[in-house]
């Protein structure tokens, strides 16, 4: 919790969100691939 003074930006993008925006991309490349 300490760090979150230390981030230069808010944790507006939680990096769970990130990682479901990540896992779209991918799952939608695959599709185009396949």
């Amino acid at each position: 919790m300490l760090t979150a003074r230390r981030t230069r930006r808010p944790a507006c993008p939680s990096p769970f969100s990130l990682a479901v925006v990540v896992g779209a991309g991918l799952l939608l490349a695959v599709a185009y691939h396949f």
